[in-house]
Order: C-alpha cells, then sequence, then structure tokens
C-alpha cells in the first residue's frame, strides 16, 4: 500500500483516510478491512498524537496501530507520514 506526507489541513490526513476507504469497500465491500500504522517518530509532539487518534475516532477506524518509526525515517508515519 502506498505511504505519503500529509498533515491535518482540510485535505490532509481526513481526507486520505476518507479515500482510502472508499477505495477498499469500492474493491472489499467491506472498508474494516483498513488497518492504519500510526508511527510517530521523535518530531512528531504529544499533541500530533492526540490529534491522529481523535481522527481515528472521528473516521471510526476500527484497525490501527503505533509503531516505532524505522531509525532510517526522518518523519512520522501513518498510512501517511505526520508530521512533515
Amino acid at each position: 500500500m502506498k505511504q505519503g506526507c500529509t498533515d491535518f489541513s482540510p485535505n490532509g490526513i481526513r481526507n486520505v483516510v476518507i479515500r482510502m476507504k472508499q477505495s477498499i469497500k469500492a474493491n472489499h465491500e467491506d472498508a474494516g478491512d483498513l488497518v492504519v500504522l500510526i508511527r510517530p517518530t521523535v518530531a512528531s509532539s504529544y499533541m500530533n498524537l492526540v490529534d491522529i487518534l481523535d481522527e481515528m475516532l472521528i473516521l471510526d477506524v476500527k484497525k490501527y496501530a503505533l509503531m516505532d518509526a524505522p531509525a532510517e525515517e526522518g518523519r512520522a508515519t501513518a498510512v501517511f507520514c505526520l508530521p512533515c
């Protein structure tokens, strides 16, 4: 699955997750198949983590995981990275 970089703007993570859920529903009939990987790094603040967890609740994402970011990554990643 594609990974990229986004933020909390109107075209940010919320829009990305909505598009991914629509894509999964179109191909699998169940948007519950979406799993979001959240990978905060030292560049992420506590508020960034709270914000992304709020987005998971708002968007009714049932499956997500907090993970350590690989050492070679200089930024956080969810399905898409936070912050940029």
